[in-house]
């Protein structure tokens, strides 16, 4: 897990370290009148400015749990990585990135013991980096808001919704079995004329498997949700590692963040579902096997 994390930071340290020193940024976004340079993944990493968000916001939620209980120099190296992770997100200009990061911090929140003045200190932080923002970028984030049709980039959310529904329309073609995994957009270029994946995972599901392959899809994430639970129910009556009891935490805002961030992104084919399922299935079996001995002592107990 410390590895994953860590090749996750850099990947987020890289493209700011590249904007900063070479002016940097590896993507643009039209906005009406022109176009808006954007931050995207470094020019070694297939990554574009909504990736990098999310890739922000997904290990937002590790970092923060696993140095929960660590040394003080991990509780220090996480607080100095977060002013450079907001920064990058702004760079981003991602809107989904900024719908993730609330539920992320909503989710963090939760379990933080003094919440209030927390809760203040964020509302602070975020005014403050409101009022330091340009108008561009304040009404990137205000487009938002689709009926809102006065504010740069309106054009581009409303170009989502649409192409929410051209993917509806390639759905409806074969809405049984679907067209194929991995033919978003190839089914989207031959039925609707627009040769991109599906911006939303469920439709992404809907075009590629149809309504049975998306029923399959429910059916599991139901079930990492029911071991998310488990787990933490079984830690909750079992001493364990401060460490894996922390990760629990971290994957059910992450399971969360998965479920909205879907909404506006692609992502069937991607490895973050199946990452998330099988850390739960295997701290679900290291509970499991921990808990053995006791469970073996409370039947002896009983039957003797």
């Amino acid at each position: 897990m410390l590895v994953f994390i860590s090749c996750q930071v850099f990947r987020v340290i890289e493209p700011v370290w590249l904007h900063v020193t070479t002016g940097y940024w590896g993507s643009a976004t039209y906005i009406g009148t022109g176009f808006s340079d954007r931050l995207a993944g470094s020019p070694y990493d297939d990554v574009n400015p909504n990736g990098l968000a999310f890739i922000i916001v997904f290990i937002l939620p590790l970092m923060h749990f696993a140095t929960k209980n660590a040394g003080l120099r991990w509780k220090v190296l996480y607080y100095l990585l977060m002013p450079l992770f907001i920064y990058a997100m702004i760079l981003t200009q991602s809107r989904s990135g900024l719908i993730g990061l609330i539920v992320v911090t909503l989710g963090i929140l939760r379990s933080i013991k003094w919440k209030i003045p927390v809760l203040i200190a964020i509302t602070l932080c975020a005014v403050v980096i409101w009022g330091s923002l340009d108008q561009v970028h304040k009404e990137r984030y205000l487009s938002i808001n689709i009926f809102n049709r006065n504010v740069i980039g309106h054009e581009s959310a409303e170009g989502r919704i649409q192409g929410w529904k051209w993917g509806f329309e390639v759905f409806l073609d074969r809405p049984l079995f679907g067209h194929g995994l991995g033919t978003s957009a190839e089914a989207g270029w031959n039925i609707a004329g627009h040769g991109q994946i599906a911006h939303n995972m469920y439709i992404e599901i809907l075009q590629e498997l149809g309504i049975i392959g998306f029923g399959v899809f429910v059916l599991f994430v139901k079930r990492l949700f029911e071991s998310l639970i488990a787990i933490k129910k079984v830690s909750c009556e079992s001493p364990g590692s401060k460490f894996f009891t922390n990760l629990i935490s971290a994957f059910e805002i992450q399971g969360i963040l998965l479920i909205v961030f879907s909404f506006a992104s692609y992502g069937l084919s991607t490895y973050i579902w199946y990452l998330l399922s099988g850390c739960s299935a295997a701290l679900l079996k290291l509970y499991g096997e921990s808990r053995r001995p006791i469970m073996r002592r409370n039947y002896a107990a009983q039957h003797h």
